[in-house]
């Protein structure tokens, strides 16, 4: 005989923010709330910090993996990556087939492309006149009621391609950008269909050996990063176009802290690993705490934290490779 029982009916419905996560921590280091000072908050934000770069050394957290896309500039090689960039898992060399490109220099909040029929417009690239922050993606049916359908927030620089994949795409036969700022499309190309080629990765020595690597050519082929504070990727060859891009799958650091009321970029699965972490982290902090209290914390950490490493993994089928970069780093 089965028995009905009252459940919430949702999934991920509740999240702590950093103010709450700092006491839950603080708690298990027998702190009570009324006793945490403004400067064991201060020394928790820092230690949550810490140990997200930490998460981050341990290996790729899958939430942290992006898929930013780099514009090309005719002979330039070197590329900055985008900030908090730690890694580049994949990258290939994406170049479109334009529906639609001209030269615009209107400058105004946005600007609407007519592409003739309704269309599927799966890519978009274009150069600002105006350095600006963040750019909308819209489309319409008849060009006077549109539908936001993706955002970007990043720097657009004036004079460099910047391309947005638009997913998921609509059907539609007018397509704008908007922008926060009054700025001037210069440039820009409107692509439903692209050819992707996979480019190979360069060690450091391999870059080096190259005799020419002024050398310049279409597609580019491979790549070095040179994991620098500021990240970068030279390609070779050297691009002599500037129509694609190259499209890369990267691992970036975990968010920063913020403010106290924000909520941590962290999924679920990981929040007790996080609590747990910041507890033996701030308990080694505090003077009078005590040692078997202390030893628990990280006996407790280093559970927890196994717990959400061993589930940390993509369940696809794998292939083995060796790894040489300690030779070749």
């Amino acid at each position: 005989m089965g028995y009905l029982v009252a459940t919430s009916g949702t999934v991920g419905a509740t999240s702590f923010n950093v103010a709450t996560l700092i006491e839950k921590a603080y708690r298990r280091c027998n702190v009570l709330p009324g006793l945490i000072t403004p400067e064991l908050i201060d020394i928790a934000k820092e230690n949550l910090f810490l140990l997200f770069n930490n998460f981050s050394n341990r290996g790729i957290n899958l939430w942290c993996v992006d898929t930013p896309m780099l514009g090309i500039t005719n002979h330039k090689a070197e590329y900055d990556l985008p900030v908090g960039t730690i890694d580049v898992l994949n990258a290939v060399y994406r170049r479109p087939t334009a529906l639609d490109t001209t030269i615009y220099a209107t400058t105004a909040l946005s600007q609407t492309f007519d592409v003739a029929s309704a269309t599927v417009v799966n890519l978009i690239g274009f150069k600002v006149s105006t350095q600006t922050t963040s750019a909308v993606i819209s489309a319409s049916a008849d060009g006077a009621t549109f539908t936001d359908l993706v955002a970007q927030s990043k720097v657009f620089t004036i004079g460099d391609w910047h391309w947005i994949a638009v997913e998921p795409s609509a059907l539609q036969q007018y397509w704008k950008i908007t922008f926060p700022t009054v700025t001037a499309i210069t440039d820009y190309v409107l692509a439903n269909t692209y050819t992707d080629l996979v480019i190979s990765r360069l060690n450091k020595d391999d870059y080096q050996g190259l005799p020419n690597k002024r050398f310049e050519g279409a597609p580019s082929l491979q790549y070095w990063m040179n994991r620098q504070m500021t990240p970068t990727v030279t390609l070779w060859p050297v691009p002599n176009t500037e129509l694609a891009c190259i499209y890369l799958i990267t691992h970036r650091q975990i968010q920063d802290v913020g403010a106290i009321t924000n909520t941590i970029e962290i999924p679920d699965r990981w929040v007790d690993a996080v609590l747990w972490g910041l507890a033996s982290m701030c308990a080694v902090e505090i003077p009078t705490m005590p040692e078997d209290r202390i030893q628990l914390c990280l006996q407790m950490a280093g559970e927890s934290l196994r717990n959400a490493d061993s589930e940390e993994r993509d369940t696809a089928p794998i292939y083995l490779a060796p790894n040489i970069s300690v030779y070749n780093a």
